[in-house]
């Protein structure tokens, strides 16, 4: 599909595909910037810390988008900005466009009231210290209402209003908040938005260590180059990477 209406965006929607995120990858290349590729089921959607991405086939929202840098932008490490541009973009649009209060969950899911309504897998492809393009793998509950047991706390839109929605009109208005967002990416601004709108800030609450040992702490920051910041009970400030503390919900 060609963009329309003046958009920007080359949209290409498929039926089934294993992975968005791989469908792109496999084609960065041949696809323009700001092409999305959205698939109405994924057999083997992927998430974070090698998790899978459930979803029921046509009830929600799961697509890629591709994002080709310009040369010299944007630093490896500084990597964490692709990731507060596209939880920025999503919480602001449920927030402010249907009146979700989606909050974000470090380092890159969306929450509603504890419970988990979008997954993200972003995924950034690199010449030296330079980032050359990144793929934003996005999973959106949307209308789905059932889910299988086992998953921890899934909602979805629907859930939260009572309402069904168009997928289309869902995928156009996010695509339209992270255009918006585009020319902030190195600025400060979007890196406030993103530690300002982070589930739990400035809160204490349980956390559990790489060894599954609980902790009290308070989030009070994120690092530029991604690390959590909490102010434990010891009156000692930590800093955390991805995979060495998790919230207990």
């Amino acid at each position: 599909m060609k963009p329309a209406n003046g958009s920007p965006w080359q949209i290409f929607r498929l039926e089934s595909v294993p992975s968005t995120n791989s469908y792109v990858s496999e084609r960065v290349q041949a696809l323009d910037n700001l092409s999305v590729v959205t698939a109405r089921c994924q057999s083997e959607g992927r998430g974070q810390r090698g998790n899978r991405w459930v979803a029921g086939p046509g009830e929600n929202l799961t697509f890629s988008v591709l994002l080709k840098l310009p040369e010299e932008r944007l630093e490896a490490r500084r990597q964490m900005r692709l990731t507060a541009l596209a939880t920025v973009a999503l919480r602001d649009g449920l927030r402010e466009d249907y009146g979700i209060p989606a909050v974000i969950k470090w380092p890159n899911d969306i929450y509603v009231r504890d419970r988990k309504i979008c997954g993200m897998l972003i995924e950034n492809g690199l010449t030296g210290h330079w980032i050359t393009h990144s793929i934003l793998g996005i999973g959106l509950n949307v209308n789905q209402t059932a889910w299988d047991p086992s998953l921890l706390n899934p909602t979805s839109m629907r859930r939260v209003t009572g309402q069904s929605y168009d997928l289309d009109e869902v995928l156009r208005r996010f695509l339209g908040r992270l255009q918006e967002r585009l020319p902030d990416l190195t600025e400060e601004s979007l890196w406030q938005d993103y530690t300002d709108g982070l589930y739990r800030a400035g809160e204490r609450h349980p956390w559990s260590d790489v060894f599954g040992r609980i902790f009290y702490g308070t989030i009070k920051g994120v690092r530029k180059d991604g690390r959590l910041e909490i102010l434990c009970d010891d009156g000692i400030l930590r800093r955390f990477a991805f995979k060495e503390v998790q919230y207990v919900l």
